[in-house]
């Protein structure tokens, strides 16, 4: 996951079909730390939020635990001068000249809830019955992810189901102590709604064994995401201990189990 300079957006490109709550989202040419360009969604985050770093930490953890995700992310500052006019800036970016900002490269597909807007029932039952969708209901439960939707979820052009957004990970750590508490929307409810009892059982036995996974995952993470933090909020060693002992426990092969249980 690439933290990048200054210069590293661009191009505005538009505004996107479907750019959900966030007034900033808008479509741009961001260049990597090697030069290349890609073609992203980008949204401007407040720094003072956990909506910026929980992006970050969600994608590293879909990565390293083989969860399908964009194939490229980043943070990068924007300078504001170049956004005006183009986008509506949010109140929090007047003391900003450079504003923080999320970029992911755009997947060849569209979400969920956009594909089957006249055939929504028999395209949620697709999504709920691919293995994909179960190992990104496993990410979420890991990672405490409260908002995951059909708009969250992109079905490829080769059908592959993929994760994007992954702002409000860590909920009960991060947002809950500032006050804001999302209502749950997730996979594994999706699934206890519209399944039948079997397939249901199913669903839940195959995010507990994607589950076993996560204990390596978090070790192949670990490093990147002090990192992470440590750059984004230097000397903050209460952040990045607090985070890396929350997703270490949640990553022990029984923990999941022990979750999900009773839904058994």
């Amino acid at each position: 996951m690439q933290i990048l300079g200054n210069d590293a957006w661009r191009e505005f490109r538009g505004i996107p079909g479907e750019k959900g709550i966030n007034d900033s989202s808008h479509l741009a040419k961001v260049e990597d730390s090697s030069g290349r360009l890609h073609s992203c969604f980008v949204k401007l985050l407040n720094p003072g939020c956990p909506a910026l770093i929980c992006e970050a930490i969600g994608w590293i953890l879909a990565k390293n635990s083989g969860t399908p995700t964009v194939s490229f992310a980043a943070i990068t500052p924007i300078p504001k001068e170049k956004l005006k006019g183009k986008v509506p800036l949010p109140d929090w970016t007047e003391n900003f000249d450079f504003c923080p900002a999320w970029c992911s490269e755009i997947v060849d597909g569209k979400s969920v809830k956009q594909i089957y807007t006249w055939k929504f029932f028999t395209g949620r039952l697709a999504c709920l019955k691919s293995k994909t969708t179960r190992q990104i209901a496993a990410l979420d439960v890991w990672t405490d992810n409260k908002d995951r939707n059909y708009g969250n979820v992109i079905k490829s052009k080769s059908n592959e189901y993929i994760a994007i957004d992954h702002e409000t990970l860590l909920h009960d750590l991060l947002w809950l102590p500032m006050g804001i508490c999302y209502s749950e929307r997730s996979l594994l409810k999706e699934a206890e709604a519209h399944l039948g009892p079997k397939e249901h059982e199913a669903f839940v036995s195959d995010v507990v064994g994607y589950g076993e996974g996560h204990k390596n995952a978090f070790n192949n993470s670990k490093s990147q995401i002090e990192n992470l933090i440590n750059t984004l909020y230097p000397g903050n060693t209460s952040l990045s201990d607090a985070v890396i002992s929350h997703l270490d426990t949640r990553s022990d092969k029984d923990w999941i189990n022990n979750q999900l249980g009773l839904m058994i």
